[in-house]
């Protein structure tokens, strides 16, 4: 059985960091071991001293955090040398290691715009030792992060039009029930957990739902869509 690795470098926050990141882990029914981090080093040391397979996913809460974008790289960069999947969980960043709009992608951009700069405008750019960055490139960020934000949105009205209410009442339903994560995606749980488990005559009956065409629906979403059905399907209120 797996676990979250729930994490913040700030003491004075831990207690409300550590409520939200909670939250976020029993919507997934999966237990949050929660650790106060210094800094990356030290967490490269909790990395290098644990039994990695155990661990589903690095939640943190916000990027700010980790103080710049330059230190968010290396905690992108650190998780990936280890094979580890990450979510920043804020509702209004919601970014992930793993979806249709992966972080790496988005610090690539973000060095390719600080290595265009340098080549550009000197004086423009952030001391080596103050780790601070121009305007520009705040607002480049900015305008990523609330590309992604949209995407979000839209990605929600996909799901309400591609899925019935029955669909995501039932969905709501057995994913509460479900085991935690074994390694499988979000879709494959869906596929598993949501679906294959559920009698044919409880399907009809209880949901109005057609297994075939519920099966063929989550087949043809992303990942990301697979996430973001069940993020709704939690948050719905059941009527």
């Amino acid at each position: 059985m797996g676990m979250y690795f729930g994490l913040t470098f700030n003491p004075e926050k831990y207690p409300d960091v550590t409520e939200r990141l909670q939250e976020h882990a029993s919507i997934f029914n999966e237990k949050l071991e929660m650790h106060l981090i210094v800094d990356l080093n030290l967490l490269e040391i909790y990395f290098k001293s644990m039994d990695l397979t155990i661990i589903d996913r690095v939640l943190l809460y916000d990027l700010e955090e980790l103080g710049s974008w330059e230190t968010f790289k290396s905690f992108s960069n650190l998780c990936g040398k280890y094979g580890l999947e990450y979510s920043v969980i804020k509702k209004s960043i919601d970014l992930h290691s793993d979806v249709d709009v992966p972080i790496g992608y988005l610090t690539e951009i973000i060095q390719e715009e600080l290595l265009t700069n340098i080549k550009t405008k000197g004086e423009e750019l952030m001391d080596s030792n103050s780790k601070q960055y121009t305007k520009s490139q705040i607002d480049f960020i900015n305008k990523k992060l609330q590309a992604s934000a949209r995407m979000a949105a839209r990605t929600e009205k996909e799901i309400h039009s591609l899925f019935t209410d029955d669909e995501i009442n039932l969905v709501k339903e057995n994913w509460n029930g479900s085991k935690p994560s074994t390694g499988r995606s979000f879709k494959d749980r869906l596929l598993y957990q949501v679906v294959a488990v559920i009698p044919e005559e409880v399907l009809v009956t209880n949901w109005n739902v057609d297994r075939r065409e519920l099966l063929r629906k989550i087949s043809d979403i992303t990942e990301y869509q697979a996430f973001t059905l069940i993020r709704i399907s939690i948050q719905k209120q059941t009527g």
